[in-house]
């Protein structure tokens, strides 16, 4: 969609050309009725002026058919040649939030999506003025299946959970609607059963992946518990070093943490054993 200024440059010569056939006529008298005359020119000019406010674009038509030529916001003529009317579109920037929805994932789990809110404008009217006015509002309820919907179909529900939906849709152009943002705030498990279910299966894999992770870092966190405090280590002996390695253990696993011994991590560990042990 581009934008033409024909309609104004046009506009203010004819304009230029009815006031010098006015002014000429009555001073030469070589053209009959030039009041007349440049009376009626005038008026058919203010009758072809119109408007469009900020944000706004108008394309022509001519004899009912929409033309290809657009006018942005600002003043324009409407000339017979270019159309005998326009019609105008907001083409700015809209927030639209859609109700909430559901869809079925790969593995038959049912979820519900809150509140989706799009950022799109208009920038084809060509395109745009080809959907049914009464479906227009479709087009946004297409991006929600093309983009959320149709990847919950194709996923799992574990996946599911985890997607970020938005990421994709920056930049997607359906009939003439450009879509600049997709947030898609929460996708919640529609059976109160199963999502009690989910969370209590998702703790239980925290809880083992942060006893894996610690278990791995064990041998690790006694060897920095062992080291002497001039090598940047705790200097405990061997058995307050179990000791101090299991109590960080299980303080990991209960608040679902991983232990890291290296770089800063480990030197944190060191300053508060030393600072508590003074």
């Amino acid at each position: 969609m581009k934008a033409q200024n024909l309609d104004r440059v046009f506009g203010v010569i004819f304009a230029i050309l009815v006031l010098a056939i006015g002014v000429l006529g009555e001073m030469t008298q070589l053209i009959p009725n030039a009041k007349w005359t440049t009376g009626v020119l005038l008026v058919l000019v203010a009758t072809g002026i119109r408007y469009n406010g900020t944000g706004w674009w108008a394309q022509f038509k001519w004899m009912g058919d929409r033309k290809q030529y657009f006018v942005d916001e600002g003043i324009f003529l409407v000339f017979w040649f270019l159309g005998f009317s326009a019609d105008k579109f907001d083409c700015r920037k809209k927030v639209t939030p859609l109700k909430p929805t559901e869809a079925t994932t790969a593995d038959g789990a049912r979820v519900l999506i809150d509140e989706i809110v799009i950022t799109h404008q208009v920038e084809d009217l060509g395109a745009y003025t080809d959907v049914d006015p009464t479906n227009r509002q479709n087009l946004l309820d297409n991006v929600v299946d093309k983009f959320v919907r149709k990847l919950i179909r194709a996923n799992d529900l574990d996946v599911v959970m985890g997607m970020a939906f938005g990421e994709n849709v920056a930049g997607s152009q359906l009939w003439g609607v450009t879509i600049h943002e997709m947030i898609v705030p929460q996708v919640r498990i529609a059976d109160p059963k199963l999502r009690e279910v989910y969370e209590l299966k998702k703790v239980e894999l925290l809880e083992k992946e942060a006893q894996f992770t610690g278990g791995e870092n064990f041998a690790k966190l006694m060897a920095l518990l062992e080291k002497p405090i001039a090598e940047g280590g705790a200097g405990l002996e061997h058995d307050d070093a179990v000791k101090e390695a299991k109590l960080l253990t299980n303080q990991a696993t209960e608040t679902i943490q991983t232990i890291n011994v290296d770089g800063d991590a480990g030197t944190a560990i060191v300053a508060s054993l030393l600072g508590r042990n003074k």
